[in-house]
């Protein structure tokens, strides 16, 4: 586990983690920026939400995983606002 989250850090520094499709756009960011944007809020919501996959075990764990989920999508979503984003139309 701790070697693919490493390996994962190493990756994010060249941009092979970085998210390939991008919810949100902002016309006033270059659309280079997007992906650096969207990754950093993912990563913010997911320590603000404070799930870990490794905690707990039992019936209430796909709920806390599922509850972590809709957590993480609503903070993501405040920080991308926070930076000027609007979501992309669903096609």
């Amino acid at each position: 586990m701790r070697r693919a989250v490493l390996a994962c850090l190493a990756l994010a520094a060249l941009g092979g983690c970085a998210a390939t499709s991008v919810p949100w756009q902002n016309p006033d960011v270059p659309k280079s920026q997007w992906s650096r944007d969207w990754s950093a809020c993912r990563r913010w919501a997911e320590a603000q939400a404070g799930y870990r996959e490794d905690e707990g075990s039992g019936v209430f764990r796909d709920y806390d995983r599922a509850a972590a989920k809709k957590q993480i999508q609503a903070y993501a979503g405040m920080c991308m606002t926070d930076r000027g984003y609007l979501p992309t139309s669903k096609k």
